[in-house]
């Protein structure tokens, strides 16, 4: 198992300690997962816009409690909770039906549901879901089953 796949949640792990704010620019400098918040030092805090001294604190503590934590070793009775985003169908497309379901990245999809306020107006609500893993529309089936079921089926062999 790759380390990703035993990582608590990026966001969760933030929200935690108040940082959840912060999500979008730790995962466009390259921390996608708990694991990777581990590796993390002080001098990279400003390159993930941790500048004030209460979010620098929130931040090491919770970088120390990730690395107390033994997020690397395989857990022997572990579930996945995986989820595929089905792409609209040809006809879907055709009768000029909206995508609602979007995937923002591998554990993460949102659906947008549309609303109308008491004044009639219409708006969007956006919900989030997470998952360990997300597959997106353009996912093969090969690519689901590897990621899913063929880890299963050689446990089962090699037993």
């Amino acid at each position: 198992m790759d380390g990703e796949e035993n990582d608590f949640f990026l966001y969760e792990c933030l929200e935690a300690v108040g940082l959840q704010q912060h999500y979008a620019r730790f995962t466009a400098v390259g921390v996608h997962s708990a694991a990777h918040l581990s590796g993390l030092r002080m001098e990279d805090y400003p390159i993930l816009g941790i500048s004030s001294m209460e979010d620098r604190t929130q931040l090491f503590r919770l970088v120390q409690m990730i690395k107390s934590l033994d997020l690397w070793q395989p857990r022997k009775q572990r579930i996945s909770v995986c989820v595929r985003k089905r792409p609209l169908t040809y006809t879907e497309c055709r009768r000029g039906e909206a995508d609602v379901v979007a995937t923002l990245n591998k554990a993460c999809v949102t659906v947008n549901e549309r609303k109308e306020a008491v004044d009639l107006s219409q708006y969007v609500l956006q919900h989030r879901f997470y998952f360990d893993h997300v597959f997106g529309g353009e996912s093969t089936n090969e690519e689901v089953y590897q990621r899913t079921a063929y880890p299963l089926v050689q446990h089962m062999l090699h037993r």
